[in-house]
């Protein structure tokens, strides 16, 4: 395996846990099982494709792989709770102004 097919698989393992986040973000991880497990066998599966390159060029895309997942589900978490925070700001406000206008 060349170096541009490794660059070309870890850039299409990291799209697949991106894609599999926004759909677990989006449907619920009941409903994301599957896409979920693919996504994730491939990016596992890294290691074993490029294991002829050895340590030093392996470990890096593993560790690419691991950051952009952690980053990416930190990124769902927070969004998830500022759309919450939002969504209880929005109703208290409205409920206040209704008992302060009735």
């Amino acid at each position: 395996m060349n170096p541009g097919m490794l660059t070309f698989q870890a850039h299409h393992s990291l799209i697949a846990v991106i894609a599999v986040l926004h759909t677990v973000a989006s449907h619920g991880i009941a409903r994301s099982t599957a896409v979920e497990t693919a996504a994730f066998h491939t990016v596992l599966a890294i290691p074993e494709r490029v294991a002829g390159w050895g340590y030093k060029k392996t470990v890096p895309v593993v560790v690419v792989v691991v950051v952009v997942v952690v980053v990416e589900v930190v990124v769902v978490v927070v969004v998830k709770v500022v759309v919450v925070v939002v969504v209880v700001v929005v109703v208290v406000v409205v409920v206040v102004v209704v008992v302060v206008v009735n």
